[in-house]
């Protein structure tokens, strides 16, 4: 979900109760918003497929369509990089830096 900031990191940064508490909500939090604009996405897709199989097509209502799943895909990578915000808030300065480390 997050690309190369993997939650499977935060294993080894020995996260206090507390930490985990609220990375697990983030974690939570960001599984839904990714589902629901995922669902949001295919949507846009199968309405671009209809566009595409169309008898006569039109180009204008398809780069429109395609512009549609433009911003699903921004909003989706907009959400990862709150989350990976909100996650970094959580954690000290030295787990920040070797969360960082491993994602380069």
């Amino acid at each position: 979900m997050m690309g190369g900031m993997g939650y499977g990191m935060l294993n080894q940064l020995n996260l206090t109760a507390e930490q985990w508490n609220k990375v697990s909500q983030i974690q939570q939090d960001q599984t839904k918003k990714h589902w629901d604009l995922a669902g949001k996405m295919h949507e846009e897709a199968f309405k671009l497929q209809r566009l595409m199989g169309a008898e006569k097509r039109d180009n204008a209502a398809l780069v429109n369509q395609h512009k549609k799943m433009q911003e699903m895909q921004t909003l989706m990578f907009q959400a990862n990089l709150e989350t990976q915000d909100k996650i970094e808030g959580v954690l000290t300065k030295e787990q920040k830096a070797q969360w960082r480390r491993y994602a380069q």
